[in-house]
């Protein structure tokens, strides 16, 4: 599906510069856009094939990026988050 995620400026944009790379491919193949914004934050763009695999790629970047839509994907991972939280109770 369509997907907007924000990615923070955090590390002197050592993260931004990783997921800009990441996604290279995608912006130059498959039309994701990035936009740049004034915080330094990006904003990315773009239709997911695969939620599975992109889902796990988003929470390899911990409090970095945050999936802004579909919100429930945002909920799967907050869901997922809570599950591995309770193993350790």
């Amino acid at each position: 599906g369509d997907v907007v995620l924000k990615v923070y400026n955090h590390n002197d944009g050592k993260v931004l510069d990783k997921v800009k790379r990441d996604i290279a491919y995608y912006v130059q193949h498959a039309g994701y856009e990035v936009e740049q914004l004034d915080s330094g934050d990006i904003i990315v763009k773009g239709h997911v094939i695969g939620k599975s695999s992109f889902l796990n790629w988003v929470r390899s970047y911990g409090a970095s990026m945050v999936i802004l839509e579909p919100t429930s994907w945002g909920e799967d991972i907050i869901a997922s988050a809570l599950r591995k939280l309770n193993n350790y109770k």
